[in-house]
């Protein structure tokens, strides 16, 4: 039987937890603010938590990843910050966002992170690479 916590069984929570990374996921993708936002509200999963199937990329990485709209990436970038979340998460290679957005070409996303934080450009991952490189 699982181990319950505060009248709450530990799976029943980390199903919620999945649950919530894969609409917070589906709602990225989808640039949908509005449900972000209402998810995020929940409290169950923020956009530093993993939420991926392989558990390597954070909500923050897939935006930069997969957003090209300048106002959604600038909104989501501003929920992280506003919650004193910095940018300069890094995934289980190593990558910042900014490694990301370079690596897709996502160069609307570069421009919103380097205008952020400059230092980005000179952190290195697992690799030893630079975003630039």
């Amino acid at each position: 039987m699982p181990k319950r916590k505060r009248g709450i069984r530990v799976h029943d929570k980390k199903e919620a937890q999945d649950r919530k990374a894969e609409e917070l996921y589906a709602a990225i993708l989808n640039q949908d603010f509005g449900n972000v936002i209402d998810i995020l509200d929940e409290g169950v999963v923020t956009l530093r938590d993993k939420i991926t199937i392989s558990s390597n990329t954070t909500a923050l990485h897939v935006a930069v990843g997969t957003g090209r709209n300048r106002k959604f990436l600038a909104r989501v970038l501003n929920l992280a910050t506003r919650d004193n979340q910095q940018l300069d998460m890094r995934n289980s290679e190593g990558s910042t966002l900014l490694h990301v957005a370079a690596i897709v070409g996502n160069t609307e996303a570069a421009k919103i992170l380097v205008e952020r934080n400059k230092d980005l450009l000179y952190v290195k991952d697992n690799e030893e690479r630079t975003p630039v490189n």
